[in-house]
């Protein structure tokens, strides 16, 4: 991979930081009540400058999902997984942990307002990484007989997502009342239980 000059890397940062203001804003008082100007004065910068980054307020959101796809595999880049389940349930387990630790429920209220009222991009694209990871992990759990060999890897990891959402939304209409990641981790070993050739000596 080619090394960043100066000036690449100075335009990561500026983007880094007008994404990373913006969403402590969002947290903070929720995604609808922050107006553009009012991120780039919290950011110290031109409402030009703003624009030559992100083409709207909406596509900081569609940023989150990568920053949290990069974030994700940064925690488990050290991590060792005995299973393909064990890998599905740690990459799904520490995306939960993030929306729920680091984002909030109040701005993940907003994520999703945004994501129904428009188009949305990057968070269901197949060719997320988030997305891509589970399939390749899928495929390799059939291949090596661990997965029923009539399991379909893209439906389950679009199922995956699926479960993944509908607790998320619950989360956030319950105020974030409940441990999000435990939900999502215990849901998600439900429906994979059914297509794993052994289940009997799964430890669920």
């Amino acid at each position: 991979m080619n090394k960043l000059n100066n000036r690449e890397q100075k335009a990561i940062n500026k983007k880094w930081h007008i994404s990373e203001t913006a969403m402590a804003l969002f947290k903070e008082r929720g995604y609808n009540s922050v107006k553009v100007k009012e991120i780039c004065k919290a950011a110290d910068i031109s409402l030009g400058t703003f624009y030559h980054y992100f083409s709207s307020k909406d596509s900081i959101i569609d940023e989150t999902y990568q920053i949290i796809d990069e974030r994700i595999f940064e925690c488990l880049d050290e991590r060792k997984f005995n299973t393909p389940i064990d890998k599905i349930l740690g990459i799904l387990e520490q995306s939960a942990c993030i929306m729920q630790e680091e984002l909030g429920y109040v701005l993940m209220v907003g994520s999703y307002y945004q994501i129904i009222s428009s188009k949305p991009d990057y968070s269901y694209s197949h060719n997320r990484n988030l997305y891509v990871t589970l399939v390749e992990t899928l495929k390799e759990g059939i291949a090596t007989g661990y997965f029923k060999k009539d399991t379909e890897p893209e439906e389950i990891a679009e199922t995956c997502l699926r479960l993944g959402r509908g607790d998320i939304i619950d989360w956030c209409l319950k105020g974030g009342a409940f441990k999000l990641c435990d939900l999502i981790v215990k849901d998600l070993k439900r429906m994979l239980y059914s297509i794993v050739v052994n289940p009997e000596d799964l430890e669920f």
